[in-house]
C-alpha cells in the first residue's frame, strides 16, 4: 500500500534543500513544481537562507595596456567559522562586469567598458539577462523588489539629470522619476533598502548662499510608489566619509574619520530626527591591531550588519582589514581578530559592500524582455 506524505510535510523537507537543487527536482512531479514555484514557499525558503557580505578587493597595475583585476568575496557572517569564497560570475563575463548591488540572491551586475549595459544575474541557476540600455549615465545602481505587484525594479540614479531612472521587470522602457530640482547633488553613498525605501547619502552645494555650503542629506525613494523624499542630515554630525546601512530595521548612518567612529540611527523621518547610538575613538579599541593605523584606508572596508542587539550598535560593526596579504574580521565589541582568507598581491579592499543571501529568493528568471 503507498504512502502519501501530506503537502506541508513535503514542503517543509523541501524548503531545507539548496536552492540549486531545487531548480532540479522542480521536474520530479507537478505537486513538487507547484510547490516550489509558490511565492510564499519562495519567501519562507528565502527567510531560512544566510546573509552574507561580499567585498570588492582590486589589484591595480602600474603598467599601462592592464587592466585592474577586481575579485569579490563572498562570506559567510552565520557560520561560526566565516566560511569564504570568490563570487563566480558567467564565463562570458569574467573580469569584465562589477557588482554593483543585489536582493532576495539576485544580483545587478555593470559592464566595465559599456556603463549603460546592466545584467540581471542568477547565482544559483547560473541564468544572465541583459537590460534594456538607459538614455542617461547614472552614478548608482540598485535592484529592489516591489511586493505590491511582485515583481523586480531596477533604480539607476542620474545625479547631473537629477532624475531617477526606473526600469520594472517584464518592461523595456524606463520611466523617469524627477528628483530634486536644486542644488546639485554629489552622491556619496550606494543605495540600501530600509522599510520598502531605496537610500541614499548625498551632498548639495548651496549656491544661493554667499557663502557656499555644504547640506548633506537622505535621499529616498519608495519602491512601490516611487515617491521621492529628503531627510536632512546635521552638519554637526557629519565626517569625511559616510556609510549608509539598515539594522533593525531602522536606518543607520556611520560617520568617519581617520580616528573617530560614530553610528546615528533615524528617529524621525518627517522631522529628519538623528540620535548616536555608538562612538568610538581608534585608539580606545579593545585588543586593536598594530596594523590598523586608521578606519579610512585602502585595506580597510566597515561592515554593518543587519540584525543586532539594539542597546549596542557597536555589534553591529566589523572592520575587515588587508595586511600582508591576508584578510582579517576585527569585531569592534570584542576586540577579536580573526583571519577570514589570503587574497592577490598589492589587493586593496573597496570602501562599499553588497549584502546578498546564500539562496535566491527567485528560483529562476523568466526570460522577458528588458530583465
Amino acid at each position: 500500500m503507498a504512502t502519501y506524505f501530506p503537502e506541508e510535510v513535503i514542503s517543509q523537507i523541501l524548503l531545507r534543500v539548496h536552492a540549486r537543487d531545487l531548480i532540479r527536482i522542480k521536474t520530479v512531479c507537478k505537486l513538487w513544481h507547484s510547490l516550489i514555484s509558490n511565492l510564499n514557499f519562495v519567501n519562507a525558503h528565502l527567510a531560512r537562507s544566510h546573509p552574507e557580505i561580499i567585498l570588492t578587493t582590486c589589484r591595480y597595475h602600474s603598467s599601462e595596456g592592464r587592466e585592474d583585476i577586481y575579485d569579490y568575496i563572498s562570506i559567510d557572517m552565520q557560520e561560526n567559522d566565516l566560511p569564504s569564497k570568490i563570487f563566480q560570475f558567467p564565463a562570458s563575463l569574467h573580469n569584465k562586469v562589477y557588482l554593483i548591488h543585489s536582493c532576495n540572491g539576485l544580483t545587478l551586475l555593470q559592464d566595465r567598458d559599456d556603463f549603460p549595459r546592466l545584467y540581471i544575474y542568477n547565482p544559483v541557476t547560473r541564468e544572465c539577462n541583459t537590460l534594456s540600455p538607459t538614455q542617461y549615465k547614472c552614478h548608482q545602481w540598485a535592484l529592489a523588489y516591489d511586493d505590491s505587484i511582485r515583481k523586480y525594479k531596477v533604480f539607476g540614479i542620474a545625479s547631473e539629470k537629477k532624475v531617477c531612472l526606473v526600469l520594472t521587470q517584464g518592461e523595456n522602457l524606463w520611466k523617469e522619476v524627477r528628483t530634486i530640482e536644486d542644488p546639485f547633488p554629489v552622491l556619496r553613498s550606494n543605495p540600501v533598502l530600509v522599510e520598502k525605501e531605496l537610500c541614499w547619502f548625498s551632498r548639495y552645494m548651496d549656491s544661493l548662499n554667499e557663502n557656499i555650503q555644504r547640506l548633506y542629506y537622505v535621499n529616498s525613494i519608495d519602491v512601490a510608489t516611487e515617491e521621492f523624499r529628503n531627510i536632512k542630515i546635521p552638519p554637526s554630525i557629519t565626517k569625511l566619509c559616510h556609510q549608509l546601512s539598515a539594522v533593525n530595521g531602522y536606518l543607520c548612518l556611520t560617520s568617519v574619520s581617520n580616528d573617530q567612529l560614530d553610528i546615528y540611527v533615524l528617529l524621525d523621518k518627517v522631522n529628519s530626527q538623528w540620535a548616536i547610538c555608538y562612538s568610538t575613538n581608534l585608539q580606545s579599541l579593545p585588543n586593536k591591531p598594530a596594523f590598523l593605523e586608521s578606519f579610512l584606508n585602502d585595506y580597510t572596508c566597515i561592515v554593518a550588519k543587519r540584525y543586532s542587539c539594539r542597546s549596542s550598535y557597536e555589534d553591529s560593526l566589523n572592520l575587515f582589514i588587508i595586511n600582508q596579504n591576508q584578510l582579517f574580521l576585527y569585531e569592534l565589541k570584542s576586540g577579536k581578530l580573526r583571519h577570514i582568507a589570503s587574497v592577490g598581491w598589492i589587493t586593496e579592499l573597496c570602501i562599499d559592500y553588497v549584502p546578498h543571501f546564500k539562496k535566491s529568493c527567485q528560483m529562476e528568471m523568466k526570460g522577458q524582455k528588458g530583465m
